[in-house]
């Protein structure tokens, strides 16, 4: 269970931590993140009435510190799903990783199955409410992460621009 403690986590740089709403216990979830330095290996849950709480680890198990990372509610499992990510901004090292979570029995890694999507960061994790499932819309720079297999790919929109003017390309994948 959260403890409310009346701390809260520390500032974010951007668009780097992982935050979705989490259906059971009401509360908006934030996991990890970047402060311009080092990336944070922390949860905390978020409840507008009463606040930030940190949720402490409940098992040896736990996702290592990253950014870049995709975080969902997944109705059909009842519990968070993480997906890969970052370990820092500079290295470029992509994680290809996928955690369960919920609250009493923490995270679990989940083994890679043949139509894993590979490495990656800067991706989103959304729920698909008509289909019970998690969509993987995943972004990639051709230069840096390996294409998706065809199996894995359900639709492959048009290519879209950055404001910065790097090309990405949107993937949509079935977990």
């Amino acid at each position: 269970q959260p403890r409310f403690s009346g701390e809260s986590p520390a500032p974010r740089d951007g668009c780097e931590a992982a935050w979705t709403y989490y259906p059971p216990s009401r509360r908006h979830l934030l996991f990890s993140g970047w402060n311009g330095a080092e990336p944070f290996q922390d949860l905390w849950a978020w409840d507008p009435e009463r606040g930030w709480s940190s949720i402490p680890k409940l098992s040896q198990a736990w996702p290592e510190a990253r950014l870049a990372h995709a975080l969902a509610y997944d109705p059909r499992l009842g519990c968070l799903v993480l997906f890969g990510g970052s370990l820092n901004a500079f290295s470029g090292t992509r994680l290809d990783d996928l955690w369960e979570w919920e609250p009493k029995r923490g995270w679990i890694q989940r083994s890679p199955v043949p139509t894993w999507p590979g490495a990656r960061g800067w991706h989103r994790l959304v729920q698909d409410p008509l289909q019970q499932r998690l969509l993987l819309v995943a972004q990639r720079k051709p230069s840096d992460q390996p294409p998706l297999r065809r199996t894995e790919a359900q639709r492959q929109p048009a290519r879209r621009h950055r404001r910065d003017g790097h090309r990405f390309f949107d993937r949509l994948l079935v977990l």
